[in-house]
């Protein structure tokens, strides 16, 4: 992906990121145009990365419905912090989210599933 536009470069990539793969469905919280499939792709203390063919401004609310693989989904809160498109497919927009509903019962059951994932890779568990 090129053409990154980011709110605040220094803060990127202050903790250890997980790269995952995880169904969504992304709505768009400030402009109703309905739902849309998307993908996580990874996922760090506070921030999710993912891909979906609808374009967002940053600052947008964006609500991600998440499958956690056989655990359900959970509902998230964010605010979209940057923006990626990807040269070989223009109708591909990749974005960073910040998660905004912290304290909330789904996404502390997010947080608890990547922890897992992140400190006990697969082959551990």
């Amino acid at each position: 992906y090129i053409n990154r536009k980011e709110c605040n470069m220094d803060e990127r990539r202050t903790s250890k990121r997980l790269n995952i793969n995880l169904p969504a469905i992304f709505k768009n919280l400030d402009v109703d145009n309905g739902e849309e499939k998307s993908t996580v792709v990874n996922v760090s203390y506070g921030g999710i990365g993912f891909i979906v063919d609808v374009k967002v401004d940053v600052g947008q609310h964006v609500e991600l419905d998440v499958q956690l693989e056989d655990e359900g989904v959970v509902c998230l809160q964010t605010v979209v912090v940057w923006i990626s498109t990807d040269e070989d497919n223009a109708q591909e927009f990749a974005y960073g989210v910040r998660i905004l509903n912290f304290g909330c019962d789904d996404a502390e059951r997010f947080i608890r599933f990547c922890d897992l994932r992140l400190y006990n890779p697969p082959a551990q568990y």
